[in-house]
């Protein structure tokens, strides 16, 4: 159900760009959780391919909750989720506050020099 393609797309990068709505994207999810932290053979994670079609909010914060790990990391080409977010979209500046306030977290969380060990990706869920 999860397993990539030749171009490293699973099941839900063809969802998110087909416009699926919070059902398939969950059963989807549920089916393969390491889905959210997928990514494809030009480095597109799954909250990448989300933000550049303009899903709805409540999908890509779905997705963050599982991979937030997503909003540092950058394409093939150098960009960020914040980079590739659509323009124009009816909810670009909530997509643009939410992928910072996740950038946020994840990049204070990655430099805690006082903690005695490293959260995991599954437990730097928002809140």
């Amino acid at each position: 159900c999860g397993a990539p393609d030749m171009a490293g797309g699973v099941p839900l990068h063809y969802a998110l760009t087909s416009g699926a709505n919070r059902s398939v994207i969950d059963i989807l999810l549920n089916a393969y959780p390491r889905a959210a932290r997928a990514r494809d053979i030009f480095g597109w994670t799954i909250v990448h391919v989300a933000v550049a079609v303009g899903a709805p909010i409540d999908i890509v914060e779905r997705l963050l909750n599982q991979s937030p790990e997503s909003v540092i990391m950058r394409t093939s080409r150098g960009r960020t989720v914040h980079a590739v977010i659509l323009r124009g979209c009816p909810h670009e500046n909530d997509l643009r506050a939410l992928v910072t306030r996740v950038k946020r977290k994840v990049e204070v969380t990655m430099h805690l020099p006082h903690m005695k060990r490293k959260l995991s990706p599954s437990q730097m869920v928002m809140t």
